[in-house]
């Protein structure tokens, strides 16, 4: 049977023996750019094991079952060629811990453990067994040799010495089962002192199957970092000090201050000497990291730089739609192209998911994930090793989302030696301290040049803003570009109906639009252009917008400087008015009520005058005190134990934890509907749950669902409500 297959294939177009040497090569480029990850694991020999493990990985697929997969239509063989791989860790003369892990390493490579013992196991000498000992009975036993006699050569030519401490298979029956190692490391419990081989486990398994991910699309080398970044104007202040700091840093500074230069530019000063660290900027929000994808794609070329967050692939398959023509050619087809964008932005999105590009713009949930032992946990991991990791609006999160964050940079700190880079234009003093302490961050740069971002005068009104629409009028009249923010989506909707018709041009953003559709609104907001803005909090950080005057709803103090920042944003109009109406929605519901009447009061001695940047941080921290309000700080302590617990005792390497990853996804209080009169799009359209979805908070779905406005066909969640290409979903 075997002199059928006169080559042994690995992918339908490529030989094992090729495959092996591409995803080698890959290893070599990984170890090379992080030639500390032994000494973080503390394993000196960790390396030599990684490279083993990729050089054994496939050799499973030497069967002429996989061979008649790989080659015949229809065809399925039904079995796991890594179970065979690992076997031949028999013919490595290594201690027995060595062989252990090399094997645990190349048996989970696309499998994690219980998925194996549930479907294969050969420990209770049953099915499992039996069909372990008959597919190795037709392993290729003389080409597996011939590619064994090659480990010296490429061992020195990928690892950097020769590797020689092994000996041939003779007799199938001399490949090894590894259930029994998996059975050992099942029992296995990590203390504290086990964290260091909890590492170093990580590191295999990341390491390998990021190797063989990469040279499986045809990538053979991870692509490095900068370790200079020209900005083409003359530096601000902030820029300057950031382009010389070592180590971690906060920087504090104003919206419109050069912060995400200051940025770029420290992780530049951080690099390390082969520039192969990766920088992680994340964002609060998916509207703001697609729009920083765009520019630091301008800065640092588009091949350096990923993308990932929950829609990033509807992101990509965007982009990849407004050039529809030049990628697809002449094919007519609408859903042929559909399916060809869907296709590309897919394999893009899967590329940015692996150890290559240096640059990943992600949201926080995007570094969480992987701490909560979901699907690719362990590369995810390693790609974090040495890593640069750059918070930016960090004042944005919720006190759920602080703790994590505090929580991961603490293990990224204390176990893969990450570096930080922590940004906002306001936190309270407290919060502040915090990070600094628990993530050993000393350098502070502060904007000294407060005086120029003096840039709004604060009238306070008490009444709302429907009993101000005259004021509007007038000065959209006057030939302002108006910006209008409430606290909710059905106050942003009234105030938008009425007030679209005494403006040339407008928007309305909120939440409750499809993605389709926001994606576009967007856009139009940040076209100079548009003389009127209707927003909710949406419209705080997302987006790239100056306006001439604010009218907004009361907030919390942190959240109204970032709608002031909407207005007058780099300071070049002089001073501009802000409207502070005293009234407003969503008091006592989105917002706590005497965080916004503290936030008033204090704002309130400013009325009639210019608002002075010196006195941003004073006026926070009078709002906030010496920590977060009650419930909020419960619920920060409760969730930086359960978090560190966590990582403590279910962070286990090769192994997948459901309820953990369970546990991850009910961090999301939002679920994603389709109103109804898109159900025919979505089912025509390849991407079209995604283009066609609206997230709901969970209080809202409840609403909708207790009124039978709820259906579930299945395949997507829809919600019987009106919806208008202007105003959004009607909410109930």
């Amino acid at each position: 049977m075997e002199s059928v297959y006169t080559k042994v294939l690995a992918k339908p177009n490529e030989t094992l023996e090729k495959h092996t040497e591409n995803v080698l090569s890959v290893f070599k480029s990984i170890k090379d750019g992080f030639p500390d990850m032994p000494f973080i694991a503390q394993e000196p020999h960790m390396f030599r094991n990684v490279f083993l493990a990729c050089f054994l990985h496939d050799f499973g697929k030497a069967t002429p079952g996989f061979q008649r997969q790989l080659i015949e239509e229809g065809y399925f063989w039904g079995y796991r060629h890594e179970i065979l791989s690992a076997g031949f860790v028999s013919a490595l003369n290594l201690p027995e811990e060595d062989k252990k892990n090399i094997t645990l390493a190349v048996v989970t490579h696309h499998k994690s453990i219980e998925k194996l013992v549930e479907m294969y196991s050969t420990l209770d000498k049953g099915p499992g067994y039996e069909r372990f000992i008959r597919e190795r009975q037709f392993l290729m036993l003389d080409k597996l040799n011939r590619l064994l006699l090659k480990l010296p050569s490429l061992s020195e030519e990928y690892l950097g010495s020769a590797f020689t401490d092994f000996h041939h298979i003779s007799n199938v029956n001399d490949v090894v089962d590894p259930f029994p190692f998996i059975s050992s490391y099942l029992q296995e419990e990590y203390s504290a002192e086990g964290v260091k081989e909890k590492i170093y486990r990580i590191f295999l398994r990341g390491i390998l199957t990021a190797s063989d991910h990469l040279a499986s699309a045809g990538i053979y080398e991870i692509k490095k970092g900068l370790k200079e970044i020209n900005i083409p104007f003359s530096l601000y202040p902030v820029q300057e000090k950031a382009k010389d700091a070592k180590g971690s840093v906060f920087i504090l500074s104003p919206t419109g201050s050069g912060k995400t230069e200051a940025a770029l530019l420290w992780s530049a000063s951080n690099q390390s000497r082969n520039a192969s660290k990766r920088t992680f900027y994340i964002l609060p929000y998916t509207a703001s990291a697609n729009a920083m994808y765009e520019r630091l794609s301008e800065l640092l070329g588009e091949d350096r730089v990923g993308i990932l967050h929950y829609r990033s692939e509807l992101f990509m398959y965007n982009i990849l739609s407004a050039s529809a023509e030049d990628n697809i050619g002449n094919a007519k087809d609408d859903k042929k192209k559909g399916k060809y964008l869907e296709n590309l932005a897919y394999q893009k999105e899967s590329l940015n998911k692996k150890i290559y590009k240096p640059y990943k713009i992600v949201t926080p949930f995007q570094l969480i994930k992987a701490f909560y032992s979901v699907r690719g946990f362990e590369r995810m991991i390693t790609e974090m090793t040495e890593g640069l990791f750059i918070f930016d609006e960090i004042h944005a999160y919720n006190p759920k989302t602080v703790a994590l964050i505090i929580e991961i940079s603490k293990f990224l700190k204390e176990k893969l030696h990450g570096r930080f880079l922590f940004m906002t234009a306001t936190m309270p003093t407290f919060l502040k301290d915090l990070i600094e302490q628990e993530t050993d961050t000393h350098v502070e740069i502060e904007n000294t040049d407060t005086a120029r971002f003096n840039r709004h005068r604060i009238k306070v009104v008490n009444s709302k803003i429907e009993e101000n629409i005259g004021n509007i009028k007038k000065a959209l009249k006057e030939g302002l570009r108006v910006l209008v923010i409430t606290n909710t989506v059905s106050e942003a909707q009234k105030l938008y109906k009425v007030l679209r018709h005494f403006a040339h041009t407008s928007a309305l953003l909120h939440s409750r639009f499809i993605q389709k559709d926001r994606s576009k609104i967007e856009k139009r907001a940040e076209d100079e252009g548009t003389k009127l803005l209707v927003g909710t909090q949406a419209v705080e950080i997302s987006l790239d917008i100056d306006f001439d005057i604010l009218f907004t709803e009361p907030a919390p103090i942190d959240a109204l400087l970032q709608r002031f920042g909407r207005v007058n944003r780099f300071g070049k109009k002089g001073i501009s008015d802000v409207y502070l109406f005293t009234q407003g929605s969503g008091i006592g519901n989105i917002y706590d009520e005497e965080t916004v009447s503290q936030t008033l009061s204090l704002l309130s001695i400013y009325n009639g005058k210019v608002f002075p940047q010196s006195d941003v941080q004073s006026v926070v921290d009078k709002v906030y005190g010496d920590r977060y309000k009650k419930p909020d700080f419960d619920i920060f302590n409760e969730t930086r134990k359960y978090f560190r617990d966590l990582l403590e005792e279910n962070l286990i390497p090769f192994e997948e934890n459901r309820t953990n990853e369970a546990n991850f996804y009910n961090l999301f209080d939002s679920i994603d509907v389709v109103p109804s009169k898109f159900v025919n799009e979505v089912r025509k359209t390849p991407i079209g749950i995604a283009q066609y979805s609206v997230s709901l908070p969970g209080w809202l779905y409840k609403r909708f669902h207790d009124r039978n406005k709820i259906e579930n066909n299945g395949d997507f969640i829809i919600v019987d409500s009106e919806y208008d290409i202007a105003t959004g979903l009607k909410t109930i």
